[in-house]
């Protein structure tokens, strides 16, 4: 990868795939191509415990720790080439779980403030919106949204809530 580190964000598909921050070099972005990393431009807001998603020409990084040791609400969108900071997340966590189709259109829950949330945010491009919670707070969960808009996902695991499984959909969430 070119930089050590852990709970970095990470996006895209088996052949073409994005890392960014990470507890190394918190501010590292490298592109994959199915063989190689290549280095690309730092994030602007170094961090770990971050989420992502999107692809190599349009992701999106949200939340995270930044040094020297605060949760941060920061966004930033990646071009294939550069970070562009946008708006902030309404409310500042780490250990959150996302997912989306792009850099447009992403979904950030859960994750830990100064204890576990259940807190669920929606991104349009432009801005974030708090949105149907999770009905169980928890942080570091497993997840899926599905690749059509953003209308349905699914969370499971995560520390505290190791058996349970929530599935969302635009309107409501049903734990199981």
């Amino acid at each position: 990868i070119g930089s050590a580190g852990y709970n970095a964000a990470g996006f895209g598909t088996q052949t073409a795939g994005v890392i960014a921050g990470g507890s190394g070099d918190r501010d590292y972005a490298a592109t994959y191509d199915g063989s190689s990393w290549t280095a690309k431009n730092n994030l602007n807001t170094g961090r770990f415990y971050t989420a992502g998603t999107g692809t190599t020409t349009a992701g999106i990084v949200m939340g995270g720790v930044s040094p020297p040791g605060a949760v941060t609400a920061n966004t930033e969108t990646f071009d294939g080439t550069s970070w562009t900071e946008v708006g902030n997340l309404n409310t500042a966590r780490r250990s959150q779980s996302g997912g989306g189709d792009s850099k447009d259109d992403a979904l950030l829950w859960a994750g830990y403030i100064s204890a576990d949330t259940n807190i669920m945010e929606g991104w349009d491009g432009t801005s974030w919106s708090e949105i149907a919670n999770l009905t169980t707070a928890g942080h570091e969960l497993g997840s899926g949204v599905d690749s059509t808009g953003n209308t349905t996902a699914i969370a499971f695991g995560g520390n505290n809530r190791a058996a349970l499984t929530e599935e969302w959909n635009i309107s409501t969430s049903t734990v199981t």
